[in-house]
């Protein structure tokens, strides 16, 4: 049985992606800072014979010491200051963790020979670009330290791997969806969050292209790298699907032909001036995936965690990373 680290296990993705390692039979060792108060994520899966959790941060040496005691085979590293508006309120803390702690975790599974490092990227690398459909050969234009901090992980990712680190990149659209640790400051979840309480969905600009992907298929896209080692090592991937390329106003209008009630709200002011549409072909041909998941489901589940009351204050800070 393979024995699988995570870090970050209990946030937005690692929450998610966790179960589905422990239901299909894995040995999962996690570790996350808990910085967001966040550790309910996991509570029900706590005691799982197969799961064993560490508290602390991927930058204290206390926590390096502890994951070079493991038996790992599989590496997965989620962990990260993630988004613009976080990285920008804690830029050297972003830079520490997203590129420096990354790189030495990296450093480490190298010397432990494992299977596969996977690091978890994202296509804001790609910033600003009008090139029709941006591929894995398309060179990076990032216009925030998020974007920045993620191109110099790759970078040293892919040197390891001239050294021997069998390792793949996951270039991750925008994410949306319902997680065991809810997050309302992603666009997606934020827009139909105000829809089902009666608020107005305002819209900054509305012209800016994003590809979307569901946090489902986010751990799809890393159980397919699992399962297909020797197809995905040594190569980086976009991750999502190009039908959910879409503008932010037409995510807004989505969000209105499901919730007719919605009121869109555009003003002039581009605050984010990311925009690019993303080619997802390689993932698919490569290995075989394809995502399961839409906007429409994200909204139908908000809705479902609100009615049964599983999101008890939705302004609480538990679900915000900002």
């Amino acid at each position: 049985m393979s024995s699988i680290f995570i870090t970050g296990v209990a946030g937005y993705v690692g929450s998610v992606l966790v179960r589905n390692l422990l239901d299909n039979d894995y040995n999962v060792i996690g570790c996350d800072s808990l910085e967001y108060n966040n550790k309910y994520s996991i509570d029900s899966i706590i005691d799982k014979p197969n799961f064993n959790f560490l508290n602390g941060d991927i930058t204290n040496d206390k926590l390096f010491l502890e994951i070079n005691k493991e038996e790992i085979d599989v590496f997965i590293n989620l962990a990260a200051i993630v988004g613009d508006p976080a990285c920008g309120l804690k830029p050297e803390k972003a830079v520490e963790v997203n590129y420096d702690a990354t790189i030495k975790l990296a450093e480490l599974m190298l010397n432990k020979d494992i299977d596969l490092f996977i690091l978890a990227s994202t296509c804001s690398i790609y910033g600003k670009n009008e090139i029709p459909l941006l591929n894995e050969e398309t060179e990076g234009k990032p216009v925030s330290l998020y974007g920045w901090s993620k191109v110099l992980a790759e970078k040293g990712i892919k040197r390891l791997g001239e050294k021997g680190l069998p390792f793949s990149i996951l270039r991750y659209a925008t994410a949306h969806g319902y997680s065991f640790r809810p997050r309302f400051d992603l666009v997606v979840n934020n827009f139909a969050l105000r829809a089902l309480t009666n608020m107005d969905l305002t819209v900054f600009g509305g012209t800016q292209i994003r590809p979307f992907i569901h946090v489902k298929d986010m751990c799809k896209a890393i159980m397919y790298c699992i399962s297909n080692i020797d197809k995905a090592k040594g190569e980086i991937f976009n991750a999502g699907n190009e039908k959910e390329n879409y503008s932010i106003l037409q995510v807004a209008k989505i969000i209105k032909e499901i919730i007719p009630s919605t009121n869109i709200k555009i003003l002039e002011d581009i605050i984010d001036e990311r925009s690019y549409s993303v080619s997802f072909n390689k993932i698919q041909n490569k290995l075989n995936f394809m995502t399961s998941y839409t906007i429409k489901d994200t909204v139908n589940d908000v809705s479902e965690a609100i009615q049964n009351h599983l999101i008890k204050d939705p302004k609480s800070k538990l679900y915000y990373n900002i």
